[in-house]
């Protein structure tokens, strides 16, 4: 015999791999497999010949292929869903508490997601970043019952806030001609074992070394077949994708594909990929060997239940201290803008978010140690919270409609645009600034020393003066008009000086700077005020007494200053003041 018909005869002997009806039909195996322990479960690749699967590092293109990690300290994979808050992975990842042979290590789950918070990893480009998921954000497949060969063995992760960007969000492969296609696959399991003397790879037939794990590798293979009937002699609910492991031989096997390979020990949760799409969640499969065979559930089967899972009102929240630009000593830009019926939320100019506006119940922006600048859309229409932290943060209100009304106070910024309100609270940021439209009106009620506030343009702004206790700057568009209103019921004290508005109330001194306006009016208050010009703007001036006692001194004017209805006259009591009833 030939050393080629002696091989072939010896892979037909001992693996029993095909029968001669046809390349791809399987004698039955009497043997099952047990399940892999949870603490090996991630994708590992195995090639089939001599030579190491291909490794994929962070930026290489699948950094949205993720770990997952179990409470009770084992781990999976899974893969990022084209949302970008969820993550696709096998049920049993997720669900494997049980002690089913009583040897005190549990093998499989109950139906139930296990207690306790899980964990998916990103593992970027000089950057490790780590989300913790309650399990309560956890769903398992529609009739998983714990057994992964009774199939339905696929679970969703529900990130609590958006993914750290990554440059793809996949999705699902909704097609029923998987069979015969040929796909990648991608994980962080098991490989070739190594020669001790060489160094090199030795091919599949000799198995996955248990010590490879932990590097992301990528393989390659073709769908053999696509059925619901279970290799154990179970019945599983939904269908399966099958592939093997080819060796050498095409009149034994089927011809190998480039690079093929098979998922090795802890393969479950990873992702098949039929032209970038999630056609499989990787759920068993034999011992690795030529011939033996890998199991993966069928995605397209749940598509209807993937998008019901990931659909329905949320929050967006994008933490950039999870963000691979947070942190980086770099300033960023963030926006929030209505575009028709949906929102987008960008990050240096890079889309981060889209979705339909009616299924956003709020959005919450936190800030990381960088400065950022957070610019929001008059016409949002949406809650805001943004959260700086120890960078330069700014909060920017843009006009992007006709007529918008702005309200600002302390720690909160509305804006009314049409039938649409925006609201935003802020904290811990370092100023707040509205970029108005011509026809916009702008009121603030209220600004901390810590967050000065500033105006840009605008038809009308009011500045409610008790309310205001920091810095106030108001850069107009030649005809805004400027009030002030005294609303405190203590004696108020205004001093104008060319373009700066200063006011003492209680003892706290308040700035405000003002270029570029069209008019200037200050309505006293009733607890009496202490009107000073000295040296008033080149525009109209309008001073309003209040209900108490008022005194005005005009010490010069380079425009016209009115009080109370009257021309005025450039005074000079002798007391400084002229009293004014």
């Amino acid at each position: 015999m030939s050393m080629k018909n002696f091989l072939r005869a010896l892979f037909r002997t001992s693996l029993g791999r095909r029968s001669s009806s046809g390349p791809h039909v399987r004698k039955s195996v009497a043997v099952r497999p047990v399940l892999v322990a949870l603490e090996d479960r991630v994708v590992p690749v195995v090639n089939a010949m001599a030579s190491f699967p291909i490794e994929v590092g962070p930026g290489g293109g699948f950094d949205d292929v993720v770990q997952v990690f179990n409470p009770s300290g084992g781990f999976g994979t899974g893969t990022l869903l084209a949302s970008g808050r969820h993550i696709l992975t096998a049920a049993h990842v997720v669900d494997k508490d049980v002690d089913s042979d009583g040897d005190g290590t549990p093998d499989r789950g109950n139906g139930i997601v296990d207690a306790g918070n899980h964990v998916v990893e990103f593992n970027l480009y000089g950057k490790l970043i780590r989300l913790s998921v309650p399990q309560a954000n956890v769903t398992v497949g529609p009739g998983w019952n714990g057994d992964f060969n009774q199939g339905s063995d696929i679970a969703i992760i529900e990130l609590d806030e958006l993914s750290p960007f990554v440059g793809i969000r996949r999705e699902i492969f909704r097609f029923n001609n998987e069979a015969g296609k040929t796909f990648q696959f991608l994980g962080y399991g098991q490989t070739n074992f190594t020669d001790p003397n060489t160094g090199r790879a030795l091919n599949g037939n000799n198995g996955s070394d248990p010590n490879s794990a932990g590097v992301k590798r990528i393989g390659f293979n073709r769908v053999d077949a696509v059925d619901n009937s279970s290799p154990f002699g179970f019945d599983r609910r939904y269908d399966t994708l099958r592939f093997d492991l080819d060796g050498p031989f095409s009149p034994i096997f089927a011809p190998a594909v480039g690079g093929e390979a098979i998922s090795a020990k802890g393969d479950s949760g990873g992702p098949l990929l039929i032209n970038g799409a999630i056609a499989g969640v990787s759920s068993s499969g034999r011992p690795i060997q030529y011939g033996s065979t890998a199991n993966y559930t069928r995605v397209s089967s749940f598509a209807s239940w993937i998008d019901s899972t990931v659909g329905g009102t949320y929050e967006l929240v994008l933490d950039m201290n999870n963000q691979l630009v947070g942190n980086n000593g770099q300033a960023d830009t963030i926006e929030l803008r209505r575009e028709q019926d949906f929102i987008r939320l960008l990050v240096n100019g890079v889309s981060y978010a889209h979705g339909r506006a009616s299924d956003i119940s709020s959005i919450t922006i936190r800030g990381s140690n960088d400065g950022e600048i957070l610019t929001v859309d008059s016409g949002l229409g949406e809650l805001v919270t943004f959260s700086g932290n120890n960078g330069d943060d700014s909060l920017v209100l843009q006009s992007t409609s006709l007529i918008s009304e702005y309200t600002i106070s302390e720690g909160r910024a509305v804006a009314k645009s049409g039938s649409r309100s925006t609201v935003v609270s802020f904290n811990t940021i370092d100023r707040v600034s509205v970029e108005a439209g011509r026809r916009d009106t702008i009121a603030v009620n209220g600004a901390r020393p810590e967050n000065p506030v500033s105006v840009f343009g605008g038809e009308s702004v009011a500045l409610n003066i008790a309310g205001t206790r920091g810095e106030v700057t108001i850069d107009g568009n030649g005809k805004t008009a400027l009030t002030v209103n005294d609303i405190s019921t203590t004696l108020t004290d205004f001093t104008i000086r060319k373009e700066t508005l200063s006011s003492i109330v209680g003892g706290s001194s308040r700035s405000t700077r003002f270029t570029d306006i069209g008019s200037l009016t200050i309505n006293g208050g009733s607890g009496g005020n202490d009107f000073l010009v000295n040296g008033s703007p080149a525009v109209p001036v309008t001073l309003n007494t209040g209900l108490g006692v008022d005194r005005v001194n005009v010490w010069e004017t380079n425009g016209r200053v009115t009080i109370n209805g009257q021309d005025s006259r450039v005074r000079n009591a002798p007391d400084g003041f002229d009293t004014v009833r």
